[in-house]
């Protein structure tokens, strides 16, 4: 890289920035906002910019993909733990980082068994969970207090139902990919 920052240093960026969204999160006023449409947007950049890297200077370790999908992990419970220290219930938080670490791991076993990348694309995919994550959070902050744990209840609810339907989506794909 021109600036001779290595991907690991920008991985850590990324990393410091999800660990962020929860304490953001729960402040009052457009604090939300910023979380969701700053450090939510700006930790899955540096995600990006990190893989980028590691590319152009020809060194992608076969580590590299697995600290990119466990990082991803980790980003996705962290903003989940934002979720609910606004107000969101436990058992939905818990079954929307159940339902897509499942959707994650079938998907890892599907591509490693042999399935196309490409043939796993669902509906509950992370770019979905991403968007909800960042709208979810601007609009809490938009709305303010009163608002920001229904809405988000709202927003963890659409985002079991496409885990769910990414779920059944992904498991036709193996069966008639793998079959």
């Amino acid at each position: 890289s021109v600036l001779r920052v290595p991907p690991t240093a920008v991985a850590v960026l990324g990393f410091g920035c999800a660990v962020a969204v929860p304490v953001l999160a729960t402040r009052t006023g457009t604090w939300p906002l910023l979380a969701g449409a700053g450090l939510v947007v700006l930790a899955t950049f540096t995600a990006t910019v990190e893989a980028a890297m590691s590319v152009l200077a020809s060194r992608w370790p076969r580590t590299a993909t697995l600290r990119g999908s466990v990082t991803g992990l980790v980003q996705e419970l962290v903003w989940l733990v934002a979720f609910w220290l606004v107000g969101v219930t436990g058992p939905l938080v818990v079954a929307c980082g159940v339902a897509s670490g499942l959707h994650e791991h079938v998907r890892g076993l599907a591509v490693g068994a042999g399935m196309p990348p490409m043939a796993a694309q669902t509906a509950g995919d992370r770019p979905v969970r991403l968007l909800l994550v960042v709208v979810g959070l601007a609009l809490a902050g938009l709305a303010g207090p009163g608002l920001a744990a229904g809405l988000l209840t709202v927003v963890a609810s659409g985002w079991l139902v496409l885990a769910a339907l990414g779920l059944a989506q992904l498991v036709g794909a193996v069966r008639r990919s793998l079959a």
